[in-house]
């Protein structure tokens, strides 16, 4: 079974567990910064691997991101995504750095280093979610931190998984520290025969 064959239960029953895990992370990420964070999950949406660049393209594949990328090996392997917005990214780490917002100008080394911290636990909360519905083990790579255009950044990454991915889950987040809101993205690559463990495991096939 492809991720593009999803039907509305099965999907709907991924984006809960994600969205239990966004809860999980929210908690760590206000525990770590000791501020009023909440994180919620209001789409999620399956799409073809080659069209994730025009799909999260709000200003087109020149558009300026920051992702963080984690490799998940285990009973199933693939990889999992969190994507900002380069101006978003900005914005948030002004907030968690007690810093006036537009301080920034771009992310220095500690900016990536909150940014990639973000990623990582988000990854690491919504993958463990899906291991305490499934009962399924996961490890996950150390967070690697790109900030480029999307296309260029997105068609190396998908470029990996080409060959035995055709489609991927994508999860639409909002992160909410205090009062700032930033929208983020978070790609789930599975191979067709891991979606279908995931669904037997969720008895949701």
């Amino acid at each position: 079974m492809d991720v593009e064959d999803l039907n509305e239960v099965q999907l709907d029953a991924l984006k809960e567990i994600v969205n239990i895990g966004a809860g999980n992370a929210a908690t760590a990420l206000s525990q770590l910064t000791k501020k009023k964070v909440s994180m919620s999950v209001p789409h999620a949406r399956v799409c073809k691997i080659q069209d994730v660049p025009r799909v999260l393209g709000v200003g087109g594949e020149d558009e300026p991101i920051s992702i963080v990328y984690n490799q998940i090996i285990g009973d199933t392997s693939g990889a999992i995504m969190m994507i900002f917005d380069a101006k978003e990214s900005l914005k948030l780490v002004d907030v968690l750095l007690g810093k006036k917002i537009g301080e920034s100008m771009f992310l220095d080394e500690m900016g990536q280093s909150v940014i990639k911290e973000i990623g990582n636990i988000c990854s690491g909360a919504s993958l463990a979610s899906i291991s305490e519905f499934t009962g399924m083990k996961y490890l996950y790579s150390i967070p690697l931190f790109a900030s480029d255009m999307l296309g260029a950044i997105l068609n190396a990454i998908l470029s990996k998984f080409a060959a035995s991915v055709s489609s991927t889950l994508v999860v639409m987040a909002e992160l909410k520290v205090e009062e700032l809101v930033v929208k983020s993205t978070i790609l789930f690559i599975f191979t067709s025969e891991d979606v279908k463990l995931i669904l037997e495991k969720l008895q949701v096939i």
